[in-house]
């Protein structure tokens, strides 16, 4: 349950139940079947947080399941692209400025 956790306060700025009194907050967790999710989310990023909120751990995916989900692939490959592109700018402006 913790990368779905950390997804979400990585996309709200908040963990989940932050704003609830701890005893509260504690309750909500056990009863909850997941946290409440952002609101505006892709499906594909939906279905990855719920399987991360599986409660049953031999339901719930592996890391190396995680690391091949849509949304992932989707994202992963635009960082690529993004630090190939970076890469390349960052050596030509050096070599320009040699």
């Amino acid at each position: 349950q913790e990368p779905g956790m950390h997804g979400i306060e990585l996309l709200t700025g908040f963990p989940p139940y932050f704003d609830m009194a701890p005893v509260s907050a504690v309750y909500k967790m056990v009863a909850d079947e997941h946290p409440p999710l952002p609101e505006e989310i892709s499906p594909e990023l939906e279905s990855f947080l719920l399987q991360c909120f599986r409660r049953s751990p031999a339901e719930r995916p592996t890391a190396s399941n995680l690391k091949v989900h849509p949304w992932i692939l989707k994202h992963s490959q635009k960082v690529r692209t993004l630090s190939l592109s970076l890469s390349r700018s960052l050596s030509l402006s050096l070599s320009l400025s040699l």
